[in-house]
């Protein structure tokens, strides 16, 4: 299921929305992302995202009915401290359950190339 999921964020990383940080774990997603000019609103991008994997998740499955729960946090980053304090939050996410002992160890964790270096500046400051 993870790699359906996984596999479909990224499709549409470029053409909908601009990736920074995601973490698939067994029972919840965190996505960090930039909606591009010219893209759905943001409910619409996740409605599609969440239907498409369904289906192909309760295919899999041999089931039907509801895959993902209905209910969501979304939050407007506020600056640079706060954009980082997600990222930091959503791939750290497996260590802090003690999956890993390091983010980049986690197979469902992904962090935009773009930002891993000012990633790995900021953390290492810390």
């Amino acid at each position: 299921m993870a790699e359906i999921v996984f596999n479909a964020l990224l499709f549409n990383n470029h053409k909908q929305y601009k990736l920074w940080a995601v973490c698939l774990m067994s029972n919840h997603v965190h996505i960090s992302l930039l909606t591009l000019p010219g893209s759905p609103l943001l409910n619409v991008i996740l409605q599609n995202h969440k239907r498409f994997t369904a289906v192909h998740c309760n295919k899999v499955l041999n089931r039907s009915g509801q895959f993902w729960a209905e209910e969501s946090f979304d939050t407007l980053i506020r600056n640079d401290k706060h954009f980082y304090g997600v990222i930091n939050y959503i791939i750290q996410n497996p260590v802090k359950a003690g999956l890993v002992r390091r983010w980049y160890d986690w197979k469902w964790t992904y962090l935009n190339p773009d930002i891993e270096k000012d990633y790995k500046i900021i953390t290492d400051k810390n």
